[in-house]
C-alpha cells in the first residue's frame, strides 16, 4: 500500500510514524516526509499516523491510516509504546481455521516472548482448557 503526502501550505513539514505512536512527539520514532513523497507500508498490519507542522512549530491534526496486510491480519501484536498499566490489544477475529491458527500462534508467541508463560506452561494450560471443553 502506498500513501502520497501533500502539505496544505508552503513551509510545512510533515512527520509520520508507522507504529501507532504520536508523530508530533519529538521523542517518538517519527520520520520526516517530503511533499509528494509516497510512503510504502510493508511488513504486516500497521497504523500510520501523519501530522503537519508549520514554520512556527505548531502541529495540525493527526491523520490516522490503518493498513491491513491480509496475510497477517489475524495476528495479535501488543503495542510497542511503553505503557504504565496493562497493554490493550485489539485484533481481527478469524473467520476460518487458517486465520485461527495465525491468531493462536501469535498469542502464544507473544506470551512466550514477553516471558509471561513458558512453552511448558502454555502446553499445560491448553490441555486444561481442552479438557474443560470436552462434552
Amino acid at each position: 500500500m502506498g500513501v502520497t503526502t501533500k502539505p496544505e501550505k508552503t513551509g510545512e513539514a510533515m512527520y509520520y510514524t508507522d507504529d501507532g505512536s504520536d508523530p508530533s512527539d519529538e521523542k517518538s520514532d517519527r520520520k520526516r516526509v517530503k511533499a509528494g513523497e509516497t510512503l510504502y507500508i510493508e511488513g504486516g498490519n500497521r497504523t500510520l499516523k501523519l501530522v503537519a507542522c508549520d514554520h512556527k512549530g505548531t502541529y495540525g491534526t493527526i491523520k490516522t491510516i490503518k493498513a491491513i496486510d491480509d496475510s497477517k491480519k489475524y495476528e495479535i501484536k501488543p503495542p510497542r509504546q511503553a505503557a504504565l498499566f496493562e497493554k490493550t490489544v485489539t485484533f481481527i477475529f478469524p473467520k476460518d481455521k487458517e486465520g485461527a491458527r495465525v491468531t493462536i500462534t501469535s498469542l502464544f508467541h507473544g506470551l512466550s516472548t514477553e516471558k509471561i508463560m513458558s512453552i511448558e506452561e502454555l502446553k499445560e494450560i491448553v490441555n486444561e482448557i481442552l479438557k474443560k471443553m470436552r462434552p
